[in-house]
């Protein structure tokens, strides 16, 4: 009983694996769907989010402290794709 319930909490991680792969992949394809000042605009807004993040959790804690992990990844993968367009990739 126990072996079969952990083989099926190991599945269900494999298949959450899997969706949040193609979730980031989404993403970056809707980042290369952007232009240049569009991405621009992006990435200020939500460098501009994350200081407010940021700020709100020194004053008071927030809920999910991950958020500000989540925000910063979504920044860095802004300018990789802005980076990747200097560079003509």
């Amino acid at each position: 009983m126990l072996v079969n319930s952990f083989r099926s909490s190991a599945y269900d991680l494999r298949q959450k694996k899997v969706t949040m792969a193609n979730a980031k992949k989404a993403k970056a394809d809707d980042y290369r769907s952007l232009d240049n000042e569009a991405l621009n605009e992006k990435i200020s807004d939500e460098e501009l989010r994350l200081k407010k993040t940021k700020f709100s959790h020194a004053v008071n804690p927030i809920e999910n402290p991950l958020s500000i992990k989540m925000q910063r990844r979504a920044i860095a993968r802004l300018k990789t794709e802005q980076r990747k367009r200097t560079l003509g990739l």
